[in-house]
């Protein structure tokens, strides 16, 4: 979930980057940073959803999850949830970035994001693991 809010953030900012930087007054890059909010508030809604879904699952299988299992689901949520945070953040201070028109931070910041999602891509690989392994022992 969080890689995939990356995944669709990227292009949004992209595009927002070129539209605000062609735009040629203020009214149409009014327009186009309302584009950019209601897009990213659509990626946040769906994000927070998934995320509230993964809470709701995994309590189920905490009932029954080995020490391990536990402590992965428990990492793959508190990771989530900072990659969905982070996320969320970029995106509120993007008017801030975008007016400091500071590429090279820019892309460091968005790197960032991108290193928050492949930590929860790691914590879901190895929670697949454990409990295949549990799953295995039963």
């Amino acid at each position: 979930m969080a890689e995939e809010m990356t995944a669709k953030s990227f292009p949004i900012i992209k595009d927002f980057f070129k539209d605000h930087l062609s735009a040629n007054n203020s009214k149409k890059q009014a327009s186009v940073m309302s584009d950019f909010f209601k897009k990213v508030l659509d990626i946040s809604n769906e994000a927070y959803s998934e995320y509230r879904k993964l809470k709701h699952e995994t309590n189920a299988i905490k009932l029954c999850a080995s020490d391990y299992v536990l402590k992965q689901l428990d990492e793959l949520e508190k990771s989530t949830k900072e990659s969905l945070d982070e996320a969320e953040i970029m995106m509120n201070r993007m008017s801030v970035l975008v007016r400091s028109n500071d590429q090279k931070f820019n892309e460091e910041y968005q790197s960032y994001i991108k290193s928050l999602s492949e930590k929860v891509l790691i914590h879901k690989k190895y929670l697949i693991e454990y409990m295949r392994i549990d799953l295995n022992n039963i």
